[in-house]
C-alpha cells in the first residue's frame, strides 16, 4: 500500500494438533528492519531486528484452535482494525511482510 506509516510482520506456527500461535509485530515504516523465525513447529521464535531507533511499536499474539491456519488476509484485518483504534487512517497507513 503506497504511503504506508506502518509495515506489520507476521508468523504462524500452524498446521499441528496444538493451537496456533499467530503473531503480529507492527512497527513505523522506514525502518531498516530484518525478520527472523523458526520454521519449527515446536519453537515459537520470531524477532525483527533494526529496531534501535525505534520509539514505539506493536504486538499482537493470538491463537485458534486444533492447529487452524489464520489467512493473511486476517492479518492485515487485525491491523487495520487495531491501527484505526490509534486515529490513524488503516487504508492509507499499513502494509505488511508476509512470512510462511
Amino acid at each position: 500500500i503506497i504511503k504506508a506509516r506502518y509495515i506489520g510482520y507476521i508468523k504462524s506456527v500452524w498446521g499441528t494438533r496444538d493451537r496456533s500461535v499467530n503473531h503480529l509485530i507492527i512497527v513505523p515504516r522506514g525502518g531498516k528492519y530484518e525478520q527472523f523465525y523458526s520454521t519449527n513447529t515446536d519453537h515459537d521464535f520470531h524477532k525483527i531486528a533494526g529496531l534501535s531507533s525505534v520509539d514505539h511499536l506493536f504486538y499482537i499474539m493470538f491463537a485458534t484452535a486444533s492447529g487452524g491456519y489464520v489467512p493473511d488476509s486476517v492479518f492485515e484485518s487485525i491491523m487495520n482494525e487495531f491501527l484505526s483504534d490509534f486515529d490513524t487512517s488503516p487504508l492509507n497507513n499499513a502494509s505488511f511482510c508476509y512470512t510462511g
